[in-house]
């Protein structure tokens, strides 16, 4: 067998040499591409996540809840006042005159039956007018600008983060709800200025009418206002409001809901505006009102702590006749002024009280607290007769207390708490934690009437002397003229307010064994 040659040997494979980092496979160019992607789909995600967690929660989208205005209201059904954030009273799409969402469709989205909350004709008009430069105009439907409204999740700024949100939470608000609904959020929330919030309010603060009754004219001029609340008010630029009413019926004429004959008929109507009532925060019966606004806080806190007082729409119903009211308040203005000026005529200023006044002023006190000597301030002050003559003055002014209650039920019925509550808050009905003094008498002599008295009844007018258990003293009163003796009947007594045969017959009412229990009379 022939010799074959021996196999060759063969060596070993050596690993192959790594590459350098540049070259690994994954920094390829088709790797390239898929991190890029990856990349950009993380930052969408990511992106995504934040609008959602900055959108309104689907609670909030299902139930939305504009804050409402709580009514308080008289016995005689007037609303005395209001207590808002915002004020607004809420209605129906029936109770409002069909001119209103007219109006708005034809100025604000004219596409508002077609489209599904983003109108994107809109858009790309929009995306047209900055391509070409032939103007940019506005996109944002009715239902974008309620969400606006409603959240304050979806914001005001000027961004597309904001547009964005606006247009998600106005699909979600379309698939919620009606077409009619959203007109009604829309018109229930929007504010018309001057601090009206909603149609309803707007109406009776603009024309002291209902909604309902608002005309084209009208209806337009409330609709116009809301493309500026300031830049369009009827009360400061009434040439401004009226060329946007009248160009908000023009775009009613352009959308079909009105003729060109009636637009020329109406665009030469005034403003109309005579029946403007300016929204206050006093309303009427203000001292009174106050009262029950502190009232309402703590009961709510007490029983429902969930109900917001200035939010939820209450209606407090209230005992105080605004008739009664009205009388109680003639009579304060037509007896304090004669009060006041006989006591200027009597009462007089003396050094000791004018430096007590100066030193416990408000002015005073601030003084001294950021660092002024009391002596140095005090010295100031004195030297400022403008300063001086405001204090006394306001200090010698008078107040007053005047409430009207009915004795069988406890009802209040008119409360005057004080002259002028824009100048003095405080209320000398509630607030005033004052001895009764002769007030009380009548109260005494109506007793002795109903135990048998007669007005003509005698009654000692002497001195005399109570012992008062819980001091361990005997207290002698006096009148207030200092005047004594000799008999007087009671018709007189009370007329003249005798402290001493009131003092007396109070006595005599009084239980005739109970010796104990309160004062008693140990001299004549």
């Amino acid at each position: 067998m022939p010799d074959t040659p021996l196999a060759r040997p063969v060596a070993p494979r050596r690993a192959a040499p790594s590459k350098p980092l540049r070259d690994m496979k994954w920094r390829d160019p088709s790797h390239k591409k898929r991190w890029i992607w990856i990349g950009l789909g993380v930052l969408v995600v990511g992106y995504v996540i934040l609008l959602i967690a900055r959108m309104p929660s689907f609670e909030q989208l299902e139930n939305p809840k504009p804050a409402l205005a709580t009514k308080v209201m008289s016995s005689d059904g007037v609303v005395l006042t209001s207590l808002f954030i915002q004020n607004r009273v809420p209605t129906t799409l029936n109770a409002v005159s069909k001119h209103v969402p007219e109006a708005l469709i034809a100025t604000e989205d004219q596409r508002f039956y077609e489209h599904w909350g983003v109108d994107m004709r809109g858009f790309g008009a929009v995306l047209y007018g900055m391509v070409t430069g032939k103007g940019i105009r506005g996109a944002s439907t009715i239902t974008m600008q309620l969400a606006r409204n409603l959240y304050t999740e979806v914001g005001t700024d000027v961004s597309i983060n904001r547009k964005i949100r606006e247009m998600l939470t106005a699909v979600q608000l379309e698939r919620n709800f009606t077409k009619d609904e959203i007109l009604l959020f829309y018109l229930n929330t929007v504010s018309y200025g001057n601090n009206s919030y909603g149609i309803e309010t707007a109406a009776q603060t603009y024309y002291s009418k209902s909604a309902r009754a608002l005309t084209v004219p009208e209806a337009a001029l409330l609709v116009g206002i809301l493309k500026g609340q300031s830049y369009y008010n009827p009360l400061r630029h009434p040439e401004r409001a009226k060329a946007r009413r009248d160009l908000v019926m023009f775009n009613m004429v352009n959308a079909g809901y009105l003729s060109r004959a009636d637009y020329d008929k109406f665009r030469n109507q005034p403003l109309g505006l005579d029946g403007y009532v300016p929204v206050t925060t006093y309303g009427q019966a203000p001292y009174f009102t106050e009262y029950v606004r502190q009232r309402a806080r703590d009961l709510l806190k007490e029983l429902n702590p969930k109900l917001d007082l200035y939010r939820d729409g209450l209606t407090i119903y209230t005992t105080l006749d605004t008739r009664i009211q009205r009388h109680a308040e003639a009579a304060v203005r037509k007896q304090v002024p004669d009060m006041q000026k006989a006591f200027d005529r009597e009462w007089k200023w003396t050094p000791a009280e004018t430096e007590r006044q100066i030193r416990r002023s408000e002015t005073f006190s601030e003084a001294v607290h950021d660092g002024e000597t009391a002596a140095a301030v005090y010295a100031r002050l004195k030297g400022n007769k403008a300063f001086v003559d405001s204090l006394l003055r306001r200090e010698a002014t008078l107040q007053v207390g005047f409430a009207v209650m009915d004795v069988k039920t406890g009802a209040i019925r008119a409360h005057v708490g004080g002259g002028d509550f824009t100048r003095f808050k405080y209320d000398h009905v509630f607030g005033a934690a004052r001895q009764a003094g002769s007030t009380f008498k009548p109260f005494v002599y109506t007793t002795a009437l109903d135990n048998g008295f007669t007005p003509s009844h005698p009654e000692l007018n002497q001195p005399i002397s109570i012992y008062d258990p819980s001091t361990g003293r005997a207290y002698t009163p006096q009148n207030a003229d200092g005047s004594s003796g000799g008999y007087v009947t009671l018709r007189t007594a009370l007329r003249k307010s005798l402290n001493l045969v009131t003092i007396r017959l109070t006595q005599e009412l009084g239980k005739p064994n109970d010796q104990t229990s309160g004062p008693r009379r140990v001299a004549e």
